[in-house]
C-alpha cells in the first residue's frame, strides 16, 4: 500500500512537471522574442522600452507560474481573486502579440466587458498562453488566431449549475486536429513534435 501511494505521488509530480514545463517554456518563448527585438531596435529608445515591457510582462508571468507550483507542492489553498478577464487579456496584449510571431494575425473579438470571474490569474494566463502557443505551432505556415469572450446564460445542464458564465476561446484558421490524435491530446507527455 505504502508502495502504491509513493507510485502515484510519483505520477502526480511528473504530470504537475511536463504541464509547468511546457507552460514554462511558453513564457520563455515569449521572453525570447522580446529580447532579440531589443537586441534588433536598440538604437530606437522608444522600441526598446517597449519590448522590455513585454519581456518584463513575461518574467512575471513566470513568475507567478513558479509561485503556483511552490504552492501545489506545499498544498497551499489556491490563490483565487476577483479579475476582470478582458482587463487581463488586455493586460496581456503585448505578451500576446509577441508570442503569436508576425506570421500569425491576432484577433481580439472581447464581447464580454465588464464581467469578473473568482479565478487564480497565474493559472489564466498560463491557460491562455498554452493556447495560443498550440495554435501558433498548429498553422502550417501564417493563419490567424482569434481570442475571445462571451457571456452565456446556463441551465439543464448537467456539469453546471445554471446561471451566467463566461466563454473564453482561443480558435485558429488551422485545419484542425486529426481524429486519431484528438483522443490523446490530454495526455501529459502526449506531443506531436520531434523529439
Amino acid at each position: 500500500e505504502e508502495s502504491l501511494h509513493h507510485a502515484r505521488r510519483i505520477s502526480s509530480l511528473g504530470m504537475v512537471t511536463a504541464s509547468i514545463a511546457h507552460d514554462f517554456n511558453n513564457i520563455l518563448q515569449a521572453l525570447s522574442a522580446s529580447l532579440q527585438m531589443i537586441r534588433l531596435r536598440a538604437r530606437r529608445p522608444g522600441d526598446v522600452e517597449q519590448f522590455s515591457d513585454t519581456g518584463l510582462q513575461a518574467v512575471d508571468q513566470g513568475r507567478q507560474l513558479v509561485s503556483h507550483l511552490l504552492r501545489s507542492v506545499r498544498l497551499d489553498g489556491p490563490n483565487v481573486v476577483c479579475i476582470d478577464v478582458n482587463a487581463r487579456l488586455e493586460g496581456m496584449r503585448d505578451v500576446l502579440l509577441r508570442t503569436a510571431t508576425e506570421s500569425v494575425e491576432l484577433a481580439f473579438d472581447l464581447s464580454a466587458p465588464n464581467t469578473i470571474v473568482m479565478c487564480e490569474e497565474d493559472q489564466l494566463n498560463a491557460a491562455v498562453l498554452n493556447l495560443l502557443t498550440n495554435a501558433r505551432d498548429a498553422l502550417a505556415t501564417a493563419g490567424t488566431v482569434r481570442i475571445s469572450t462571451r457571456l452565456v446564460y446556463v441551465e439543464d445542464d448537467v456539469s453546471l449549475t445554471g446561471g451566467n458564465y463566461v466563454v473564453l476561446s482561443v480558435s485558429d484558421s488551422g485545419t484542425g486536429i486529426p481524429t486519431d490524435l484528438a483522443a490523446k491530446i490530454f495526455e501529459p507527455f502526449f506531443t506531436t513534435k520531434e523529439r
